[in-house]
C-alpha cells in the first residue's frame, strides 16, 4: 500500500562482518541455525574456521562465546531478539559476571510484522538493563550500525548492538560512535524526545518544535546530556521494546536518585502480550503512532 522501500538490517550485517574478520583475525561469528537470517552466511562462505553454527541451542551459543572470548578471541554472536531470550542465563552467568568480551549482535530488535506473538523482539531490552556491566546501542540507520560494529573492534566487556528488521534511510550526517547521545533536531517548544532507533526517530521527527536526540547508547545513559535538558518543559522517553524496566525507566530513576525534578514521560510497548499480525497494528495498539504521541505530550504539558 505504498510503504516506502526498506534494507534488512541483516544484509548490513552480511557485507561488514566480513570486513571486520579480514582485518582482525580474532574476530569469529556464532549463530544458532540461523545463518542467512542474521545475514551470517557470507562470512560462513569466506571464513568456514571461524564461524560456528551450534543448532537451535541458544543457550549452548553465549556460553561458547565466552569460551572464545576467554581464549583471546573476539566472537559476534547474531541472533533474534525473541530467541536471545531463552540465553538469558547464560548472558548472566558466562558472559556479564566474569566481563567477557562477548558482542551480541540483536536482530528483529521492537515490533516485528509477520511472525506473530513469539517473535515480537520486545523484552531484550528491559532484560539486558538488569545486568551491571553490559553496553547496550541502537542504531539509527544502516551508516551507523556498520559504525558500531567498526567500535565494537576495540570495545572491552560484553555489547549489545540491537536493531529492527529493517530501516527506511540512511540519514545524511553521522557523528563519531562513542558513548554519547546525538542531536538530530533542534527544537523551540521545551519538549525534549530521548529516542532509540530508527523507528522511534521517525515518530520523534513528527512531532512539530521538539528537540530530537538519538539515545544510541541505551545504556549507560548519557548523563551530561540529562543533566542538561533536565529543566525542559517535558522529557519523553520513546523505545523501541517494553517500558517497564527499560530505558524510560533508567532516565526516570536517574533523576530521582538526583532529586531533580524533571518531568519525564515514558513511552514503548504495553505491558501485555501483543498478538497483533502487522507492524502497524501493534504499533498502533502501542499508542506509537505521531498522533498519539502529540496528543500525550499536549496533555502532559
Amino acid at each position: 500500500k505504498g510503504c516506502p522501500a526498506s534494507i534488512s538490517y541483516s544484509s548490513i550485517i552480511r557485507e561488514k562482518l566480513p570486513q571486520l574478520a579480514l582485518n582482525n583475525e580474532k574476530v569469529v561469528a556464532v549463530t544458532a541455525a540461523m545463518s542467512s537470517g542474521t545475514g551470517l552466511d557470507k562470512f560462513q562462505q569466506i571464513y568456514p574456521k571461524r564461524y560456528f553454527d551450534v543448532g537451535i541451542a541458544e543457550q549452548h551459543a553465549v556460553s561458547m562465546c565466552s569460551g572464545l572470548a576467554k581464549a583471546g578471541l573476539k566472537p559476534y554472536f547474531a541472533v533474534y531478539s525473541s530467541f536471545l531470550q531463552r540465553a538469558f542465563d547464560q548472558v548472566v552467568e558466562d558472559v556479564g559476571i566474569d566481563n567477557h568480551n562477548v558482542t551480541l549482535l540483536i536482530d528483529h530488535a521492537g515490533a516485528v510484522s509477520g511472525d506473530g506473538v513469539t517473535h515480537q523482539g520486545l523484552y531484550d531490552l528491559s532484560l539486558l538493563y538488569l545486568l551491571p556491566n553490559i553496553t547496550i546501542m541502537q542504531p539509527k540507520d544502516g551508516i551507523e550500525l556498520e559504525n558500531m560494529l567498526d567500535y565494537s573492534l576495540t570495545f572491552n566487556g560484553p555489547l549489545a548492538i540491537r536493531y529492527g528488521k529493517s530501516f527506511i534511510k540512511n540519514y545524511d550526517e553521522h557523528k563519531p560512535i562513542d558513548l554519547s547521545w546525538e542531536v538530530i533536531k533542534e527544537g523551540d517548544n521545551g519538549v525534549v524526545i530521548l529516542a532509540t532507533g530508527d523507528k522511534m526517530l521517525e515518530l520523534a521527527e513528527k512531532i512539530d518544535g521538539a528537540t530530537i536526540i538519538s539515545a544510541r547508547t541505551i545504556k549507560p545513559l548519557d548523563n551530561g546530556v540529562l543533566d542538561k535538558i533536565s529543566g525542559a518543559k517535558l522529557i519523553v522517553t520513546l523505545e523501541d521494546g517494553v517500558v517497564n524496566g527499560g530505558f524510560g525507566s533508567a532516565v526516570k530513576n536517574y533523576y530521582d536518585e538526583r532529586n531533580i525534578a524533571a518531568k519525564v514521560l515514558c513511552l514503548g510497548y504495553p505491558d501485555r502480550y501483543l498478538r497483533e499480525y502487522c507492524e502497524e497494528n501493534i504499533t498502533a495498539v502501542s499508542g506509537l503512532t505521531s498522533e498519539i504521541i502529540a496528543e500525550k505530550i499536549k496533555n502532559h504539558l
